[in-house]
């Protein structure tokens, strides 16, 4: 959002001296850790609905998670992992946020037929994140057919990274499939981007990725790449780049494969001040 400094940013040598970060939430990751509903069985259980942040910055709900009934995310018993959509902009944590989430499981032909996974509402604040640098804190959600966690670090001094990956150069026929995560700082839990996304030509992938990073701190990228039609056996090409945080700016990484060339775009921005009655 300020990627640019400000006329008052005065430069010295370890940065700008003015934008020195502010408290952010970062949000790792969503899991299905338990199910308590009726005939779900050991198919893939398909779940939709919302789950989303709202802090002091403008009081509107930041997306997290955010499928409609008609799209929603098959979730594998093997990797309970729920890829995540957003957030849309940083969450700032100079005062503590509010965390709704309405997730259902989908089943039948009407949502009438449909199970409530979890429905309620929590505030999040930085005494319940006692451990910014370290790890992340891993919160226990239970509802009625099941249960959930969510990871998540408070993170002081902290600026906005977002991501931006474009495919520049697809080399040979098939194309090939992508998997992307990426880790803030010391904090060892990962934030999946992409899992086996298939790519056949070259574009800019939809979807911007918005993470909160200690100014200063390493953004690591995890990137792994898996020519289509290899055999099953054979491993992705593996690719790890780090990159320093900063309060303004903007970085552009090639991550070159035999296969393809992605491009990996970051603005570093502090927050925005908080809009005031």
């Amino acid at each position: 959002m300020l990627s640019d400094p400000t006329t008052d940013c005065r430069p010295n040598w370890s940065g700008c001296i003015v934008h020195s970060g502010s408290s952010m939430l970062q949000i790792f990751s969503l899991k299905l850790v338990s199910i308590t509903a009726p005939a779900i069985g050991d198919d893939p259980i398909q779940v939709y609905g919302f789950m989303a942040v709202r802090d002091h910055m403008d009081c509107l709900r930041n997306y997290v998670f955010n499928r409609g009934r008609d799209k929603p995310f098959v979730v594998s018993l093997s990797d309970p992992f729920i890829l995540l959509s957003g957030p849309k902009r940083g969450i700032g944590m100079e005062t503590p946020a509010l965390l709704e989430y309405d997730i259902r499981i989908k089943r039948g032909d009407g949502e009438d037929d449909d199970l409530q996974l979890i429905d309620r509402a929590a505030t999040i604040s930085e005494t319940e994140l006692p451990l910014p640098y370290a790890q992340a804190y891993t919160r226990w959600i239970a509802g009625d057919y099941g249960a959930m966690n969510i990871s998540l670090a408070l993170l002081h001094n902290a600026i906005e990274a977002t991501m931006h990956i474009q495919i520049t150069e697809v080399r040979g026929s098939g194309g090939f499939d992508m998997s992307m995560a990426c880790r803030v700082g010391q904090i060892p839990n990962e934030i999946k981007l992409f899992e086996s996304v298939a790519i056949a030509k070259l574009c800019q992938l939809n979807k911007r990725f918005v993470l909160a990073i200690v100014k200063r701190g390493i953004l690591v990228l995890d990137l792994k790449v898996k020519r289509s039609g290899a055999l099953e056996e054979e491993e992705p090409v593996r690719m790890l780049r780090g990159l320093k945080g900063k309060a303004h700016g903007q970085v552009i990484l090639p991550m070159i494969f035999d296969c393809a060339t992605i491009l990996v775009s970051v603005h570093w921005s502090n927050l925005p001040a908080p809009m005031l009655d």
